[in-house]
């Protein structure tokens, strides 16, 4: 990756609401009170595409406002710190919002911004998470839940380790999508 590429990155960040070591994120709308966790939806921009999401990346406020406002949902976007974490991030672009009604026109207004910047998305597993009201996030409930099969088949005494090994290779996906629609 080019020192110009990575510059490039470090002003897209510098423009964030909020920048941490892992993550820069825009806040669009923020404060308003949530009756449940907080959901998200991911994205995987190609890696051809980093100047695209570059340049664009700010731009994606003026696609989402209108959609925090008319759903009165709390909602932010973040992509990772660095040009090196992005290209090794498989969630290049994380969309959280409070309002679960508008994951559709979210995901048609990420559709809009990705098109009008010249940026194609990679398949993914899964697309929509949920953190749950406890603050536990997806990453962590699918951890439990992935744990809980695996032990649940272990303690049974008829599969071992290998083969819960390849079972979950195997399932992930279907898990991951189950999870993400009961979300």
């Amino acid at each position: 990756m080019s020192t110009e590429i990575k510059q490039q990155y470090i002003a897209a960040v510098n423009s964030s609401s909020v920048s941490n070591p892992a993550w820069a994120q825009w806040d669009v709308q923020k404060g308003l009170p949530q009756e449940s966790g907080n959901y998200k939806l991911y994205f995987t921009p190609s890696d051809e595409d980093i100047e695209k999401v570059i340049g664009g990346i700010g731009g994606l406020f003026q696609y989402l406002q209108p959609i925090a406002s008319s759903y009165q949902s709390n909602l932010d976007y973040k992509v990772p710190s660095t040009a090196t974490a992005y290209l090794g991030h498989n969630d290049r672009v994380v969309i959280h919002f409070s309002n679960k009604e508008a994951v559709n026109d979210i995901q048609v207004a990420v559709q809009q911004w990705a098109s009008a910047n010249g940026i194609s998305f990679g398949n993914r597993t899964h697309s929509l998470g949920a953190d749950d009201k406890e603050k536990v996030s997806w990453g962590q409930n699918v951890s439990n839940t992935m744990s809980q099969y695996a032990l649940q088949y272990l303690e049974s005494g008829q599969y071992n380790e290998e083969q819960v090994a390849r079972w979950i290779e195997t399932y992930i996906g279907n898990v991951l999508n189950q999870m993400g629609q009961a979300a």
